[in-house]
């Protein structure tokens, strides 16, 4: 049988993964670019900083950034549109539209950690953010 932790649902072999489980996955992985130490979340985060200031005024740079984007955001909506097909995801949410909230919201959180605006405990940001989109978006 797969693992099993707090954040993730057993997985019996030859079963698919629930809806849950991937989205699950998808904020572990998430969280997991910007590593376990304070200083070297920041350092990636101000990284990034840089990275989306220069595409704001290169393009050559937007266009390798926004495919970045293209295929998380394609591969999320993929996910939610699945979800609320199979009854998994509430369907009064416009798919799109929570990807881009989705991604905003990491956004968000890497100028947090970029400008060091707020001592943040990753695992307490990524566990809160996973409650409240699992609790908001999920059908339970």
């Amino acid at each position: 049988m797969g693992t099993s932790t707090s954040s993730t649902k057993r997985v019996r072999p030859g079963s698919q993964p629930t809806v849950e489980t991937k989205l699950t996955a998808y904020g572990e992985f998430a969280f997991q670019r910007l590593g376990n130490d304070p200083a070297q979340s920041r350092e990636l985060s101000r990284m990034s900083l840089a990275i989306w200031n220069e595409g704001s005024r290169n393009e050559e740079v937007r266009d390798v950034v926004m495919g970045g984007y293209r295929l998380w955001f394609d591969s999320l909506l993929e996910l939610l549109r699945e979800g609320q097909q199979g009854g998994e995801i509430r369907s009064e949410f416009d798919p799109e539209t929570l990807v881009m909230v989705l991604i905003a919201m990491f956004d968000g959180l890497q100028v947090s950690l970029a400008l060091g605006a707020h001592p943040l405990h990753l695992q307490l940001v990524k566990e809160t953010i996973m409650k409240m989109v699992k609790g908001g978006i999920l059908n339970k």
